[in-house]
């Protein structure tokens, strides 16, 4: 701390200043561990009342729209909590997911998922937070793996784009000829038939947007706050009904379009980029370990896939890529 004379060290509290933080960051931490399991049961529930696979995609258009439109560190951690809630989706019994398909929900649904996972995040955040405080006699590399794991926990974004895409195609290049030859598909094929469906996508929303008459800043919100929120709430929910991503009936023949590669070769790779439904049930926090994240895409066992957010994948490419080629003793 800089003062006018000079420079002092910050000194842990004592005596009754430390009880009373200590005392609050206890209660803060057993408030945490009582409401995160009800904020569960509470998204549990609403998934069950709805077809869970729409109200997942519709909650990543959803997500999207709300980083657009706000501040960064209003928007931080969403995508991280979203990719959960589909995680959650594809930790439910396969048949609780299938006999739900097409079932039709309200658009408000979609608001209370999303307003249960940022206060599940925030209790999550609260929990871990408070822990570090007071784990005050850990050393210093453990207290630096916990804030590594919070960063883990919410960020999503690993570098620039570009970048990424260029590191990636740096260390897959010299594999395509044994990744064909061991996999059946070359590991660039994930990162094209990702920008590939990114911009099939694309091109469906702006085409949609445009019926619409949606074009981001054309809304006219209401003076009254109540009627501006309400209005701007119904506006996304109908852009997330009309845009997110469908399943898709056949994939693997839709990207053999786009680029021109084999659809076979597009088949094994998506094989590896899915995670089937009812494929990790001991999926139950934002701290476990979430197959959806390396393996964006949820497949069903008729051979159907949903791949909401195909233009993130160059943020997680080459840890895909790593997990594959441990799986191969010649990769």
């Amino acid at each position: 701390m800089i003062s006018g004379h000079g420079v002092h060290r910050l000194q842990d509290p004592t005596g009754i200043r430390a009880a009373e933080i200590e005392g609050r960051l206890r209660a803060q931490i057993a408030d945490a561990q009582q409401r995160i399991p009800e904020l569960l049961s509470e998204i549990a529930d609403i998934t069950a009342s709805a077809d869970p696979l729409t109200l997942y995609s519709q909650s990543q258009v959803v997500a999207d729209l709300i980083r657009s439109a706000h501040p960064g560190a209003a928007g931080f951690g969403i995508e991280a909590l979203t990719e959960f809630y589909g995680g959650l989706v594809t930790a439910m019994p396969e048949h609780d997911v299938l006999d739900r398909l097409g079932r039709d929900f309200a658009p408000k649904l979609l608001y209370l998922v999303a307003g249960l996972l940022r206060e599940y995040g925030t209790a999550e955040h609260q929990l871990q937070q408070s822990r570090i405080i007071m784990d005050h006699q850990e050393d210093s590399l453990t207290r630096a793996r916990r804030f590594l794991e919070f960063e883990h926990r919410f960020d999503r974004m690993t570098g620039y784009p570009v970048q990424l895409r260029q590191i990636f195609n740096a260390v897959v290049g010299s594999l395509a000829g044994r990744s064909i030859k061991q996999l059946g598909y070359a590991l660039s094929d994930a990162l094209t038939a990702a920008d590939a469906y990114h911009a099939v996508l694309k091109q469906r929303s702006d085409v949609i947007r445009s019926q619409l008459g949606v074009t981001g800043d054309g809304l006219v919100l209401p003076d009254n706050p109540g009627e501006r929120l309400l209005t701007l709430f119904a506006s996304r929910a109908h852009v997330a009904a009309s845009v997110a991503a469908p399943l898709e009936d056949d994939l693997p023949g839709l990207l053999a379009e786009r680029t021109g590669l084999p659809r076979e070769r597009l088949t094994a790779v998506l094989k590896a980029l899915a995670t089937p439904l009812g494929s990790q049930p001991e999926l139950q926090t934002l701290g476990d370990t979430n197959a959806l994240r390396r393996r964006p895409v949820i497949g069903l066992p008729d051979g159907r896939y949903l791949w909401p957010r195909p233009g993130d994948f160059s943020q997680v490419a080459l840890d895909w890529a790593a997990d594959v080629c441990q799986l191969d003793d010649d990769l």
